[in-house]
């Protein structure tokens, strides 16, 4: 679902963001709730766990909105979408570790929105 020449793509962008937001903070709410008591973690942390699932999701949100508006149709944005996750996977310092990766590849781990919320939870859990 790309620009089709209705209108500016600055503001489908802004409006297509403007929708999820609910959304996902419904969904960060659901997850937050259920994961953070389950996995046994201190209670004064929560809301920044909340907030970091939330920014989370508004993160990859916007990063697969945005790719799916530069592919050129679903049969190669998909396969974008899917090598894109397993990279932020991957480099995100929980099954490659950082001292690990490989000096080309370090670009990987500072790009990744996941890296960045692991790091995040775990400052806030033990800190």
């Amino acid at each position: 679902m790309g620009y089709v020449g209705l209108s500016v793509p600055f503001a489908f962008a802004i409006a297509r963001a403007a929708i999820n937001v609910p959304w996902i903070v419904m969904e960060s709410l659901i997850y937050s709730s259920l994961l953070y008591w389950l996995a046994g973690l201190s209670s004064g942390g929560y809301l920044g766990f909340f907030a970091l699932t939330t920014l989370l999701g508004l993160a990859t949100s916007s990063y697969f909105n945005c790719l799916s508006l530069l592919a050129p149709n679903a049969a190669i944005a998909t396969p974008m979408a899917g090598l894109s996750v397993l990279v932020f996977i991957l480099f995100s310092g929980f099954i490659v570790h950082r001292p690990e990766i490989p000096k080309y590849w370090m670009w990987a781990y500072w790009v990744s929105p996941i890296a960045w919320t692991y790091r995040g939870i775990a400052v806030n859990e033990f800190s």
